[in-house]
């Protein structure tokens, strides 16, 4: 004799025989994991979803990456990222607002072909940040995470948190932030300016005739973007003299004054600085101190 299947729950409710509009109510007031959780249980709940819109935060971890929904109604669930699937039939629109990528010496382009899939295909690509990290204290070579940011249509805030080589980027972005640089050479520093519009950097290996390249990139018009530099040097250093910073850049000798960078929230108070002007007529500021580089763009 065989045992009776256990009852579920449309054996006692038929869920989806309610009115339109008491079923919608109850959608309202759902939590992201409910939603997914009902679709899961019932196949074609989907086509009695109304229009859902979200937002959502991404921690892709090697071990166990996660995504971090939030309703149109302000209640948030955390999501094993393998419920990507279910989320693109629940919601109807998704914006990505941060994204948390965890690389490694032996992280391969294949290790991310979900993410990847998941972000160009179901998402709005307007992300706020992006931030890159790693648990050990490898050198990340960003070529492991190739196409990431060819996906995005634009990325206000890209956050380096680990040394990193091989930089790329190919998309125009507000602020670039590495608080590790020092695997980084003149040629990729040069590189991060060409398409930021702030740039914070720190690093052990920066010097004065490194700067004066940055320089005189943004006197020849190679880096339009940029409106504020900042490099900051993990040693104190004596400073090697202007005729080595400006070595051959025309400028003038400024009287002191402050200026803020507008994303970065960095206001800097100097008592000289050294003026320069581009044909174009924009005009920057160039500040040095025993441990930071700095270079602002006037409006």
């Amino acid at each position: 004799m065989s045992t009776p299947a256990t009852p579920t729950f449309s054996d006692f409710f038929d869920f989806f025989a309610l009115p339109c509009l008491l079923r919608e109510q109850i959608f309202a007031n759902m939590c992201p994991s409910a939603l997914v959780s009902l679709y899961q249980t019932f196949r074609n709940a989907h086509t009695f979803f109304p229009f859902f819109n979200g937002k959502m935060c991404i921690k892709y971890s090697l071990e166990s990456p996660k995504i971090q929904v939030i309703g149109s109604n302000g209640k948030q669930s955390i999501l094993p990222f393998t419920a990507h699937k279910t989320l693109s039939k629940v919601y109807s629109h998704l914006q990505l607002v941060n994204l948390s990528v965890e690389i490694n010496e032996d992280s391969r382009p294949e290790n991310y072909k979900d993410l990847l899939k998941f972000i160009g295909r179901w998402l709005d690509r307007n992300v706020k940040t992006v931030r890159v990290f790693s648990k050990d204290g490898n050198v990340l070579d960003l070529g492991s995470i190739g196409g990431l940011f060819d996906i995005f249509e634009s990325v206000k805030v890209i956050k380096y948190s680990n040394r990193i080589s091989n930089f790329f980027q190919s998309i125009k972005v507000q602020v670039v932030d590495i608080s590790n640089g020092s695997h980084l050479n003149t040629k990729d520093i040069r590189r991060v300016c060409r398409k930021a519009e702030e740039v914070r950097i720190s690093s052990s290996r920066f010097s004065d005739s490194k700067f004066n390249d940055i320089i005189w990139d943004w006197l020849n018009g190679r880096n339009k973007c940029l409106r504020y530099l900042e490099i900051t040097s993990r040693r104190t250093r004596r400073p090697q003299g202007l005729r080595v910073l400006m070595e051959e850049i025309p400028f003038t000798s400024g009287q002191g004054g402050a200026f803020e960078a507008k994303f970065l929230k960095v206001k800097t108070i100097f008592h000289t600085g050294f003026d320069i002007e581009r044909r174009d007529g924009r005009r920057a500021t160039v500040v040095r101190s025993a441990k930071k580089f700095k270079l602002n763009v006037w409006d």
